[in-house]
């Protein structure tokens, strides 16, 4: 069974990467509606994100799935992640994400997968002490 504390530092990541881009491009990462504001947003957008790519992973890890090649892994959880993207983004009226496209989706998988690893080799090294 995964950590919390790993859970917990996806959902605070892929936070900062929403707001980070949604600072760098508000044309094309838009955070908040009539509804919902900007800050809960951030929150409401990073938790469901994280607990889609979860859900996503925990789902493939059911079927024993094995990806030996590490170039192969890092790019099936960067669909996942990007998938996740979509998904939180597909609900905007729930979650207050907006993308202008799938390739701001594939984008933010990508780099939200990179820190994804930092924080993966992290915790395995600590869990192996």
């Amino acid at each position: 069974m995964v950590h919390y504390s790993l859970y917990l530092s996806y959902w605070l990541v892929n936070s900062l990467i929403l707001y980070l881009f949604n600072t760098l491009y508000p044309d094309d990462i838009v955070l908040g509606t009539y509804q919902i504001s900007y800050i809960t947003a951030i929150i409401f957008s990073g938790f469901w994100m994280t607990f889609f790519f979860w859900a996503l992973w925990d789902f493939f890890k059911g079927f024993k799935l094995k990806i030996e090649k590490i170039f192969f892994a890092l790019a099936f959880l960067s669909l996942l992640n990007s998938i996740s993207v979509w998904s939180v983004a597909r609900l905007a009226n729930f979650t207050g994400l907006g993308v202008s496209s799938f390739m701001w989706a594939i984008i933010i998988g990508s780099i939200a997968n990179f820190f994804h690893l930092f924080l993966w080799t992290d915790y395995t090294r600590e869990k192996g002490k």
